[in-house]
């Protein structure tokens, strides 16, 4: 399994792998990863949609492939991001669904908040309302002009967001349902609603390694 990291904060995405990687059959190499993480970084959302979903394909979309989990999150994210931008359209983004609703995705580390308003956007934000078992987040462009998805996330067991508040972490868990805006709006493009979910906090991750 591999993560990535996306700040907003700075003038362009900044992504990390920070796990094993490997380089057979069923993996991608890191010059591979390097120039998806590339495009995605400088929003060039198409490129990073085509990289990702051939990559996908050549995987065969197996849950056994090295980091597909990523893969399926990237391909959602950065097709929404081409929807924003005109590059592709919804009836395109629509036609990608089957290849991640049902199936496992990661998302990248975000940092963990607690009942995040506007404009905290792209944090992993605990929900008071509903106890520590459920989260979403509000995922957007460098810029926050465009919501790229609305994330909910239902976690499988509890999570103290309190005592780890601030703390980068990444989401694990099925994508039950993805929902694109009726409306075909360039400013809010899906709803993720994911399922079992596990949010994994990226010092223990870097402690295992």
């Amino acid at each position: 399994m591999r993560f990535f990291v996306l700040f907003f904060a700075l003038a362009s995405f900044a992504f990390t792998a920070s796990a094993q990687s490997s380089t057979g059959p069923d993996s991608l190499t890191d010059k591979q990863w390097d120039e998806l993480f590339d495009k995605l970084a400088n929003e060039r959302w198409k490129e990073a949609f085509d990289l990702s979903s051939g990559y996908i394909t050549r995987l065969k979309n197996d849950d056994s492939a090295d980091s597909i989990g990523n893969l399926r999150y990237i391909l959602i994210y950065s097709a929404a991001g081409a929807v924003s931008v005109g590059d592709l359209s919804y009836d395109d983004l629509e036609k990608e669904l089957p290849k991640v609703v049902g199936k496992k995705i990661v998302t990248p580390f975000r940092p963990l908040g607690i009942e995040c308003q506007p404009p905290m956007f792209n944090h992993i934000c605990g929900s008071k309302e509903k106890g520590d078992s459920d989260a979403m987040t509000t995922a957007t462009n460098r810029q926050a002009t465009s919501i790229l998805a609305f994330e909910y996330i239902k976690l499988a067991d509890r999570f103290n967001f309190s005592k780890h508040k601030g703390k980068p972490a990444a989401v694990v868990g099925i994508a039950n349902e993805i929902v694109p805006n009726p409306n075909r709006s360039n400013i809010v493009i899906v709803r993720i609603y994911i399922e079992k979910a596990e949010i994994l906090l990226r010092s223990e991750i870097e402690r295992k390694k």
